[in-house]
């Protein structure tokens, strides 16, 4: 990462929430070690992420969930010529169509990390998303009790509420953001920074209505069709957690990039994650390196 995206303590946070960073996303994170000096946490979170035994298992777990996804994708793209065939009808959507990327996607913990995992191996598609992010971040906070709100009531239909009651109020909500017309972060130039890896969320519902139904401002809602299919990789995080935790997705990723084994360390399971991996060996000395050049 270039110098650019080095933010210190007291500087604003990129997240747009109008916060010190060491007040924000900052708090707890790889920003400072043992209380020593400051460090370039994004660049440090990307040379340890897959280093030491924890960096190595985040890595082959991320390896192996993109390469099921991508098999799964090619089983839901079928599914679709399947179903389109049998409506008599041409799917409308395509790489490319960008009206349907200001609706909020909530993506699991696995499906962030793999996603960061993509953008590490795409450092030109990392900086687009950073430098997106802070804007999107901040239009989101314009209605920050709505988005909240979603995440919420996505988790409870993770948990053990009935799809009958949570859906309606998530349909709701979304329909209330989707209004905002917030473009997704992991656009640019219509395309999508990481459709090879997109979230399930946007691989599996597709509308053969024109695609101007699908604007924001549009007055005619398209309907949509659902490919059903299990397509997550059910096991636990690291053979250790089995919490499930849904964020907004660009968010999710945002907070891995930032916080890398320390955000992860917060879920249920995983709490000795950052220790295990900052004390590690083959990670110590890297670290005790961007601490002589600070």
């Amino acid at each position: 990462m270039d110098k650019k995206h080095k933010i210190g303590r007291n500087d604003p946070c990129p997240c747009g929430s109008g916060k010190k960073y060491k007040r924000c996303c900052g708090a707890g994170s790889h920003t400072y070690v043992n209380g020593e000096k400051e460090l370039d946490y994004f660049k440090l979170n990307k040379e340890i992420a897959y280093k030491g035994k924890v960096g190595r298992m985040r890595e082959e777990s991320c390896i192996r969930y993109i390469r099921h996804k991508q098999v799964a994708f090619m089983a839901i793209e079928q599914a679709i010529t399947k179903q389109t065939k049998a409506l008599g009808q041409t799917i409308t959507c395509h790489k490319g169509c960008s009206f349907c990327c200001s609706q909020y996607i909530g993506a699991s913990i696995q499906e962030c990390e793999a996603i960061v995992y993509y953008l590490y191996q795409h450092e030109n598609l990392l900086a687009d998303f950073l430098q997106a992010y802070p804007k999107w971040r901040a239009d989101v906070r314009k209605n920050e009790s709505l988005f909240k709100r979603i995440g919420e009531l996505y988790n409870k239909l993770g948990a053990s509420h009935t799809k009958k009651t949570i859906f309606p109020l998530i349909q709701e909500a979304g329909s209330h953001y989707f209004a905002q017309n917030i473009p997704c972060p992991f656009l640019s130039d219509k395309l999508c920074l990481i459709y090879e890896v997109r979230p399930w969320s946007c691989a599996g519902y597709f509308v053969v209505d024109p695609a101007e139904y699908c604007r924001p401002s549009s007055t005619t809602m398209p309907k949509y069709y659902e490919v059903h299919g299990k397509w997550e990789i059910e096991e636990p995080m690291y053979g250790k957690s089995k919490a499930f935790v849904l964020n907004p997705l660009p968010v999710g990723v945002h907070n891995i990039l930032i916080g890398g084994t320390d955000f992860l360390s917060k879920i249920p399971g995983l709490e000795s994650l950052e220790q295990e991996a900052i004390n590690d060996p083959e990670v110590r000395p890297i670290i005790q390196r961007y601490l002589k050049t600070r």
